[in-house]
């Protein structure tokens, strides 16, 4: 879950940073659903805000080696 002073490079800002509370004021996510977003990090900053941002500098080129796969499937309702 997202921390204070977490950071991004959003791929459109063409490397600079932008304050993850800013990405989410933003694109307008309320308040109360902020701290459930799932999000994929690296020590000191946010690589994927599924369904918002990817990071700018974790992207695949040609010169990456190795990929990282990752699935996000929604859980059932309770009691399904």
């Amino acid at each position: 879950s997202r921390r204070p002073g977490d950071i991004i490079y959003p791929a459109g800002l063409k490397g600079h940073k932008k304050k993850l509370q800013d990405l989410f004021v933003d694109r307008k996510v309320p308040r109360s659903e902020r701290d459930g977003m799932i999000l994929l990090a690296a020590p000191g900053r946010v690589l994927w805000a599924p369904g918002f941002e990817r990071d700018f500098q974790s992207k695949v080129s040609l010169s990456t080696r190795k990929t990282l796969k990752v699935m996000i499937q929604s859980r059932p309702p309770d009691g399904i």
